[in-house]
């Protein structure tokens, strides 16, 4: 699947993000980066959130054709409990972040079990 606004590069635990106008975002952290670690966390945030619309655009794909998500995404933050808004660490608790996490890793699931049962249609 193409994605309007991102390509998906995939490394093993060093996987990156690049924007269309080839901005590459980390999908990893680093350690010990002292006075620098503000700045690599909005950079891991913003790789998080791409991933994130790209989970979006299969499941709005799919849905065209009759996958029902587990989880709806979406970039409104009236903070349902059913929905997941974003994945940026620094504005969540551990515990909301790591629950948009798990509801992501679900959908991603269910998205892999949809399209194996369903392997015969094209996106």
């Amino acid at each position: 699947i193409e994605f309007t606004k991102y390509t998906i590069l995939p490394s093993g635990i060093f996987s990156k993000i690049k924007k269309r106008d080839n901005i590459l975002l980390e999908l990893h952290g680093e350690r010990d980066l002292g006075i620098l670690k503000m700045w690599a966390s909005r950079r891991f945030n913003s790789a998080m959130n791409a991933f994130l619309q790209c989970v979006k655009e299969i499941c709005d794909k799919l849905q065209e054709k009759g996958f029902k998500p587990a989880y709806k995404i979406n970039k409104s933050k009236d903070k349902r409990v059913t929905e997941i808004q974003d994945l940026s660490m620094q504005f969540h608790s551990e515990t909301n972040w790591t629950k948009a996490l798990k509801y992501m890793l679900t959908n991603i699931k269910w998205i892999l079990s949809w399209m194996a049962q369903n392997h015969e249609l094209k996106l």
